[in-house]
């Protein structure tokens, strides 16, 4: 499957009295608290990448996050069918 063709690189940068990572925290949770005033958001940047200079982007590891594979582009859906001859299971 070929990948996109163009894509948007954000770039954010948050200062906090905490470290995320040991904290536990994930990323909406550090944005919040940019948002709120408890940390600071000093830079927010979006490019657009395309073309050959996306495949050269140090940032960019290739990850297909697109639903490729996935004609509808629900995943849950096929996890719900479990042995049950094709009839939804609720979860």
């Amino acid at each position: 499957m070929k990948g996109p063709e163009k894509l948007y690189k954000t770039t954010i940068v948050i200062w906090s009295e905490y470290h995320p990572n040991e904290s536990g925290v994930e990323i909406d949770r550090l944005t919040e608290d940019a948002m709120g005033g408890e940390s600071y958001c000093s830079k927010e940047e979006t490019v657009a990448v395309e073309g050959k200079a996306l495949s050269k982007d140090p940032d960019w590891d290739g990850t297909d996050f697109f639903g490729a594979g996935d004609d509808d582009g629900d995943e849950d859906e096929d996890e719900d069918e479990d042995e049950t001859n094709g009839e939804e299971v609720e979860s």
